[in-house]
Protein backbone atom coordinates (compact mmCIF):
# COMPACT_ATOMS: atom_id res chain seq x y z
CA UNK A 1 0.00 0.00 0.00
CA UNK A 2 1.53 3.31 -0.99
CA UNK A 3 1.15 6.68 0.75
CA UNK A 4 -1.45 7.97 -1.71
CA UNK A 5 -3.67 4.92 -1.17
CA UNK A 6 -3.22 5.12 2.60
CA UNK A 7 -4.14 8.81 2.75
CA UNK A 8 -7.16 8.16 0.55
CA UNK A 9 -8.32 5.37 2.92
CA UNK A 10 -7.78 7.55 6.02
CA UNK A 11 -9.69 10.47 4.48
CA UNK A 12 -12.57 8.23 3.37
CA UNK A 13 -12.86 6.74 6.85
CA UNK A 14 -12.73 10.12 8.62
CA UNK A 15 -15.40 11.53 6.27
CA UNK A 16 -17.76 8.85 7.55
CA UNK A 17 -17.30 10.32 11.04
CA UNK A 18 -16.99 14.09 10.44
CA UNK A 19 -18.26 16.63 7.92
CA UNK A 20 -15.08 18.69 7.77
CA UNK A 21 -11.81 16.76 7.31
CA UNK A 22 -8.54 18.32 6.20
CA UNK A 23 -5.09 16.99 5.32
CA UNK A 24 -2.23 18.72 7.23
CA UNK A 25 -4.09 21.96 8.13
CA UNK A 26 -7.49 23.60 8.00
CA UNK A 27 -8.45 26.68 6.03
CA UNK A 28 -8.71 29.85 8.17
CA UNK A 29 -12.49 30.03 7.71
CA UNK A 30 -13.18 26.39 8.70
CA UNK A 31 -16.35 25.84 10.73
CA UNK A 32 -16.17 23.92 13.99
CA UNK A 33 -15.91 21.10 14.79
CA UNK A 34 -13.36 19.86 12.27
CA UNK A 35 -10.71 17.19 11.89
CA UNK A 36 -7.14 17.40 10.63
CA UNK A 37 -5.09 14.31 9.87
CA UNK A 38 -1.33 14.28 9.46
CA UNK A 39 0.48 11.23 8.14
CA UNK A 40 3.89 11.84 9.58
CA UNK A 41 7.18 10.01 9.40
CA UNK A 42 7.57 6.37 8.50
CA UNK A 43 10.11 3.59 8.56
CA UNK A 44 10.22 0.25 6.78
CA UNK A 45 10.37 -2.76 9.07
CA UNK A 46 13.45 -4.95 9.17
CA UNK A 47 11.83 -7.65 7.00
CA UNK A 48 10.78 -5.11 4.34
CA UNK A 49 7.14 -6.27 4.43
CA UNK A 50 5.55 -3.16 5.94
CA UNK A 51 6.03 0.54 6.36
CA UNK A 52 5.19 1.85 9.83
CA UNK A 53 3.71 5.37 9.90
CA UNK A 54 2.79 7.78 12.67
CA UNK A 55 -0.66 9.26 12.13
CA UNK A 56 -2.00 12.17 14.15
CA UNK A 57 -5.70 12.98 14.05
CA UNK A 58 -6.50 16.39 15.56
CA UNK A 59 -10.13 17.16 16.45
CA UNK A 60 -11.00 20.83 17.03
CA UNK A 61 -14.01 22.56 18.58
CA UNK A 62 -14.63 26.11 19.76
CA UNK A 63 -16.27 25.59 23.14
CA UNK A 64 -13.73 24.82 25.85
CA UNK A 65 -16.44 25.07 28.53
CA UNK A 66 -18.57 22.27 27.06
CA UNK A 67 -16.56 19.44 25.53
CA UNK A 68 -19.57 17.23 24.75
CA UNK A 69 -19.33 17.70 20.97
CA UNK A 70 -15.54 17.28 20.95
CA UNK A 71 -15.65 14.18 23.15
CA UNK A 72 -18.39 12.58 21.04
CA UNK A 73 -16.49 13.16 17.79
CA UNK A 74 -13.21 11.90 19.27
CA UNK A 75 -15.01 8.81 20.57
CA UNK A 76 -16.58 8.14 17.18
CA UNK A 77 -13.25 8.47 15.38
CA UNK A 78 -11.32 6.33 17.90
CA UNK A 79 -14.13 3.80 18.20
CA UNK A 80 -14.76 0.93 20.55
CA UNK A 81 -11.27 -0.63 20.29
CA UNK A 82 -12.70 -4.06 19.59
CA UNK A 83 -10.03 -6.52 18.51
CA UNK A 84 -12.30 -8.29 16.03
CA UNK A 85 -14.61 -5.51 14.83
CA UNK A 86 -13.27 -2.05 15.60
CA UNK A 87 -15.78 0.73 14.99
CA UNK A 88 -13.09 3.41 14.77
CA UNK A 89 -9.42 3.79 13.96
CA UNK A 90 -8.12 2.14 17.14
CA UNK A 91 -7.42 -1.48 16.17
CA UNK A 92 -8.88 -0.96 12.69
CA UNK A 93 -7.84 -3.43 10.02
CA UNK A 94 -8.12 -1.99 6.51
CA UNK A 95 -8.75 -4.49 3.72
CA UNK A 96 -8.74 -3.88 -0.02
CA UNK A 97 -9.99 -6.58 -2.38
CA UNK A 98 -9.98 -9.06 0.51
CA UNK A 99 -6.32 -8.45 1.38
CA UNK A 100 -5.14 -6.82 4.62
CA UNK A 101 -3.47 -3.53 3.65
CA UNK A 102 -3.07 -1.66 6.96
CA UNK A 103 -3.53 -1.92 10.72
CA UNK A 104 -4.13 1.08 13.02
CA UNK A 105 -3.30 1.16 16.76
CA UNK A 106 -3.71 4.22 19.00
CA UNK A 107 -0.81 4.86 21.34
CA UNK A 108 -1.66 8.34 22.67
CA UNK A 109 -4.58 10.68 23.34
CA UNK A 110 -4.04 14.22 24.55
CA UNK A 111 -6.35 17.24 24.96
CA UNK A 112 -5.19 20.85 24.63
CA UNK A 113 -6.89 24.15 25.46
CA UNK A 114 -5.75 27.32 23.71
CA UNK A 115 -5.11 30.06 26.29
CA UNK A 116 -6.40 33.06 24.37
CA UNK A 117 -9.52 31.60 22.79
CA UNK A 118 -12.37 29.13 23.22
CA UNK A 119 -10.60 26.59 21.00
CA UNK A 120 -9.96 23.15 22.39
CA UNK A 121 -8.58 20.13 20.58
CA UNK A 122 -7.75 16.52 21.15
CA UNK A 123 -4.92 14.71 19.39
CA UNK A 124 -5.14 11.01 18.72
CA UNK A 125 -1.85 9.38 17.73
CA UNK A 126 -1.75 6.09 15.89
CA UNK A 127 0.87 3.70 14.64
CA UNK A 128 -0.16 2.53 11.18
CA UNK A 129 1.35 -0.60 9.71
CA UNK A 130 0.91 -0.42 5.95
CA UNK A 131 1.71 -3.72 4.28
CA UNK A 132 3.85 -3.46 1.17
CA UNK A 133 2.75 -5.24 -1.97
Amino acid sequence: MNVKELKKAIYAFLRTKADRVYDQESPPEASFPYVIYILEDSATDENQVMEVFNLTVEVYDNNKFDTTTLDALVGTIDGNGSITGASGLHRKHYFSQGVLRADFYRYDRETFTEKDSNIIHTDLSYEVMAYLT
